[in-house]
Formats: C-alpha cells, sequence, structure tokens
C-alpha cells in the first residue's frame, strides 16, 4: 500500500492546519495493449463482421431472385435463342465496340475454354447516360497502384470511392453477384450500375470491382473518362496472388472463380486481355494509361485528366494498406 505524505493546507491568513493523507490500497499494474495486437484483433473482428454481411446479403438476394432461378435452365443461360439475343442486346455499344469484346472473349477462351459473356446485358437495367460531369472510371484491377491514386485524387479535392469490405449495402451487394457461380451470373443484369455511379457523388471509381465490371460500369456511362492503372503482367500476378489469392480471376464477370484458381502465367496473360480490350473499347481522348512503376510519372498531367488545374505541383504519393489502415511508404507503390 502507498501512503500519501503529510501535506501543508493553508486555510487562510495565520492558518497553520496540517492533514495526513489516508492510506489507499495499490491497483494492479495496467497491462497495455500492444499496437499490433491492438491491429490484429480489429482486423479479425472486421473479417467477421463481413462474413455475416456477407450471408445475410446472400440470403436476401437468394430470397429476391427465387422466381427468376426457379425459371431458368440448369446453367443460367437460357436457350441458345435466348443466348443470342442477348449477345444483340448486351448494351448500347458499337458494333466496332462489340468487335473489341468479342475478340476478348476469343483471347480469354484460350485459357479459359468454358468463358463467354452470352449471358450478360452490361449496364444491367440502367440506361447510358451522357452527362457533363460524368464521374472518372478505374479501369485497373487492384494491386496497380489503385489506392495511392485514390489518395492522389483526395488530395486535389476530388471525391474518390476506392473498395472497401465493409462498403455501402449496394456496393457490398453487387461485390457478392459478382462472386456468385455462372448460372446465377445473370444476377448482374438487374443491377443498376448508373444508379451506383451517381448516387455516392463521388468523382472517381477504382479499384474492385470496377476492373471486373468495367464493361458494365462503362456502358452505363459512355461519356466517363476512363484512367488505366498498369504494371508488368508478371510482377501484378505475383502480387496478387501473394496478398489477394482469394480475389476474382482478372476478366470480366469472372463467375466466382477465385485468382488462385490459375498460375501465374496464366493470370499475366488474363491481365494483359484485360487492358487490350479496354483500349480497344475507350475512345483514345477518354483514355489515360499510368503505370506508377516504370518511374516515369507526371502528376499534373494525371491531375488535369481528372478534370483538376492545381495551382501548385501536387507529388504522388505512395500509399499501401496494412490491417486496413493506410500507410505511408518511401519508394513503395501498391
Amino acid at each position: 500500500a502507498s501512503v500519501f505524505a503529510e501535506t501543508a493546507e493553508t486555510g487562510g491568513p495565520g492558518s497553520g492546519h496540517r492533514s495526513r493523507g489516508r492510506a489507499h490500497s495499490a491497483h494492479p499494474p495496467f497491462e497495455a495493449e500492444s499496437f499490433s495486437s491492438r491491429l490484429l484483433r480489429l482486423e479479425q473482428q472486421r473479417a467477421v463482421d463481413l462474413q455475416q454481411l456477407r450471408e445475410e446479403l446472400k440470403k436476401q438476394i437468394l430470397e429476391d431472385l427465387k422466381p427468376e432461378l426457379q425459371g431458368a435452365s440448369p446453367d443460367g443461360l437460357g436457350s441458345d435463342e435466348q443466348n443470342d439475343a442477348n449477345v444483340d442486346d448486351v448494351s448500347g455499344f458499337s458494333t466496332e465496340q462489340q468487335q473489341c469484346i468479342a475478340s476478348y472473349v476469343e483471347e480469354v477462351q484460350a485459357l479459359l475454354p468454358r468463358y463467354h459473356l452470352q449471358s450478360r446485358r452490361f449496364g444491367g437495367i440502367s440506361k447510358a447516360t451522357k452527362a457533363k460531369a460524368a464521374p472518372v472510371l478505374g479501369a485497373g484491377f487492384g494491386s496497380t497502384a489503385t489506392r495511392s491514386l485514390a489518395v492522389f485524387g483526395r488530395q486535389l479535392g476530388l471525391k474518390v470511392h476506392h473498395f472497401d469490405p465493409l462498403d455501402s449495402p449496394k456496393w457490398s451487394d453487387l461485390d457478392l453477384r459478382l462472386n456468385t457461380s455462372c448460372s446465377e451470373r445473370h444476377q448482374l443484369n438487374q443491377v443498376n450500375f448508373s444508379e451506383l455511379l451517381h448516387e455516392t457523388g463521388s468523382d472517381v471509381f477504382l479499384d474492385t470491382p470496377m476492373a471486373e465490371l468495367f464493361l458494365d460500369f462503362f456502358a452505363a456511362s459512355p461519356s466517363s473518362k476512363v484512367i488505366l492503372t498498369l504494371r508488368d503482367s508478371k510482377q501484378w500476378a505475383l502480387r496478387r496472388l501473394k496478398n489477394f489469392a482469394d480475389a476474382p480471376v482478372p476478366v470480366q464477370s469472372s463467375c466466382g472463380h477465385r485468382l488462385d484458381s490459375l498460375s501465374v502465367e496464366a493470370a499475366a496473360q488474363l491481365f494483359e486481355s484485360h487492358q487490350k480490350l479496354v483500349r480497344c473499347v475507350v475512345p483514345p481522348k477518354q483514355l489515360l494509361e499510368v503505370n506508377v512503376f516504370d518511374g516515369a510519372l507526371n502528376s499534373t498531367k494525371i491531375a488535369r485528366f481528372l478534370g483538376v488545374k492545381p495551382d501548385f505541383y501536387v507529388p504522388f504519393p505512395r500509399v499501401a494498406s496494412h490491417f486496413g489502415f493506410e500507410t505511408w511508404h518511401r519508394g513503395s507503390i501498391r
């Protein structure tokens, strides 16, 4: 036990009153939780919350779509006649753009023979809008410096939407639909992609699921500028497989197939096929390619493409994510 020493208290002029402190029992020593332990605990709780949210959303979606699923064919694609109709009615894409998509499918089929997009209606139930203030669409997959680009956009005063596993219900619902099996892939045809782009008021959209559903978002907003973040394809595949092995394979409407079902070489080839698709579909004046990994980067050019003319030089940040927190690194970009 600790005892307070005698202390003198002044009660007024001429007062010499003294008092003795009382003895108190000592408290047990406080054991502070380490920072790394706290981060790990928070991340584990976040994973549990996300899994519960996914399960609840899946139950709700399946319940809402039960009548449609009951009338679908076993593979979820309908008859050949219906498939042909869907091909002709995929979106407002021009003949040239549809040829780009057809060439892309053929290229992907060389690696994934059963891959096709016949059951898809790009843009879902949304109507294509050509607003003057259309948001910028990010066509690059994760692990191409999308997080760094998001921070850069916010530094410029823009509102940027970047993937968050605990996102709003509509975006979480979209992530769930993206990861459904091929037999249920037609659920994506019921999504209002235009509404997703405009309800948040964001100026820029980056990361998952923008690349995986790029054709849907571009069909819904064909006047949007598109920024394609790049890196060496093999380096991307190695990085992605190391950190996000459960991510969707890098193709349009991936049917829930995981990246770790592919070899590094196959993932790299599909990554390159996606780049070709974007370059083919998007008019050159609307497209900007950014590779922050090759050392040549003009941040002023990127800012102007995003619609901002900064009064002073704004450096491009290097940002990585660790346990859900953004951290700054010198010379390291994720």
